[in-house]
């Protein structure tokens, strides 16, 4: 990555401004898949239309998942169907990175417990590992067959006796690894368990902690940088804890949307290192110019917004309600306040459709 890639990354300070899209900004957009592109089976809407018009003007388009439940090759099929042209090679997910990672440790042949769906088990025996199921235990308690490591992806038929096994193994002293610790996935009902509630229940169970290989962690936004051969990339997703803090980590500049995981409510109390550099309300945002919040001896300002800072945040103006929750994540983040109470009638319809609690 470029040191003025790494620059474009603002954790600390308010959103940036840019006059032009990010789009011609940025060479290669780094792309969250669930609650970005689709809701489970669904797209969001407008999505394929804003990919294409990002590609036409000249971005190229990775995409990188935590979701270890589906190959490369049937994440791109999917994309495809859903209007957004996509090869296998586009595709980096969080069972690829698992399966590196046991083999980067283990001897080939060794046995891995397989907590996940059959594309986890492919990654696994690509690396010269041998993927099985269950965990047998004789009547002194050890292993029958002892395994070397666990790996667990999200499947949405894990049932307790996966875990069961999962736990007989990790205590019986198998390395643990998990391709990701997302509690949640997102859907078009809401929230719903993802791999991190299912890891919370084997590390419950037994006292341990695994080896977490997903985002936020560096392997694989730097192995889709690599692949891609990225020299401006941009890192857009919809959660802060692993989208935004996993570009951070990487020196990445970052763009949220609201279209899935994070809300507007959860900027204004994010941390430095979950702070994005960019704000948009869907992929359109890498479409137009981003305007800047800037600081007045009052407080800040956004287009017509106006944020003053006292014992909370008081928001006033008019216009586009994103616009408002940018001066609002200046405001909060450079003052650590974030209650917010409406000035006037045009703020309370804003914090209203952002759906930001308000005196």
């Amino acid at each position: 990555m470029t040191s003025a890639a790494a620059s474009a990354a603002n954790p600390d300070g308010a959103l940036l401004g840019s006059p032009r899209p990010p789009a011609q900004l940025y060479d290669v957009a780094l792309l969250d898949l669930d609650g970005v592109v689709y809701l489970g089976s669904q797209p969001v809407p407008g999505a394929a239309s804003h990919l294409a018009a990002a590609a036409g003007l000249g971005m190229r388009l990775g995409f990188v998942t935590n979701n270890a439940a589906r190959s490369p090759r049937a994440v791109a099929q999917q994309l495809t169907r859903l209007g957004v042209p996509a090869a296998a090679a586009d595709v980096i997910t969080s069972a690829q990175t698992a399966a590196r990672v046991l083999a980067e440790r283990l001897p080939t042949g060794a046995r891995v417990l397989i907590v996940g769906t059959e594309a986890l088990a492919e990654e696994v025996r690509l690396r010269g590992l041998v993927p099985i199921r269950g965990f047998a235990e004789s009547s002194g308690g050890t292993a029958v067959e002892p395994v070397a490591a666990v790996v667990q992806g999200y499947s949405p038929d894990t049932g307790w006796r996966d875990l069961a096994a999962a736990c007989r193994a990790v205590r019986s002293g198998a390395w643990w690894v998990a391709s990701n610790g997302d509690a949640t996935v997102p859907s078009v009902g809401g929230p719903l368990p993802g791999n991190g509630a299912f890891v919370d229940v084997v590390r419950r169970t037994t006292g341990r902690e695994p080896l977490v290989t997903g985002k936020p962690e560096p392997s694989m936004h730097v192995e889709c940088l690599d692949r891609m051969k990225a020299l401006r990339p941009l890192v857009v997703g919809d959660r802060l804890d692993t989208d935004v803090e996993g570009a951070a980590r990487v020196g990445c500049p970052s763009m949220i949307v609201l279209t899935g995981v994070t809300q507007p409510a959860d900027l204004l109390v994010a941390s430095p290192q979950h702070r994005p550099t960019y704000l948009g309300a869907d992929l359109g945002a890498l479409l137009y110019a981003h305007p800047e919040a800037r600081q007045l001896p009052s407080g800040w300002t956004c287009q017509s917004w106006s944020v003053a800072a006292g014992d909370v945040l008081s928001l006033s103006g008019s216009g586009e309600p994103l616009d408002a929750l940018r001066a609002l994540c200046a405001a909060a983040w450079s003052s650590g306040i974030a209650s917010v109470t409406a000035a006037d009638t045009s703020a309370k319809q804003a914090l209203e459709t952002l759906a930001v609690p308000h005196a």
